[in-house]
């Protein structure tokens, strides 16, 4: 017997902007990732950015406009960025690993971060379209 082909069923959670025991796939996979930069950056002793611990906390509340807010805030790179440092390898960790990991982590946090506000301002645009007041 033939293999069927495996079908990609889509996640049709809502997205709600209120706080719920349930967070949006979306919203736990910035978190994890806002969670892990910082982590990073903190056991390699860099100074972290308020915008990012800012982004965090607001994750972690649910608040995704204030978080999403805070993330266009936090640069992750250019002078003044996130990446804007002499990363400090940890124990057992080379200078080119450490970089490269770094690197990895902030291109995942943009990752999330965007996906996560799309995600958001889709939500708005419904809203207000079902309201009436947009695309006038």
């Amino acid at each position: 017997m033939a293999a069927r082909p495996v079908s990609v069923v889509a996640r049709t959670q809502s997205f709600t902007m209120a706080e719920t025991p349930k967070r949006h796939w979306i919203h736990e996979h910035a978190l994890h990732a806002t969670e892990a930069l910082i982590k990073f950056m903190e056991d390699h002793k860099q100074g972290i950015d308020d915008d990012l611990r800012k982004c965090g906390e607001a994750l972690r509340n649910g608040d995704i406009p204030t978080a999403c807010r805070f993330a266009y805030r936090a640069k992750p790179w250019g002078m003044g960025s996130l990446t804007d440092c002499c990363l400090q390898p940890a124990q057992g960790e080379d200078q080119k690993y450490s970089e490269t990991v770094f690197d990895a982590l902030i291109r995942y946090w943009c990752f999330w971060l965007s996906a996560l506000a799309d995600k958001q301002d889709t939500f708005w645009r419904r809203l207000l379209r079902a309201i009436g007041s947009y695309g006038k």
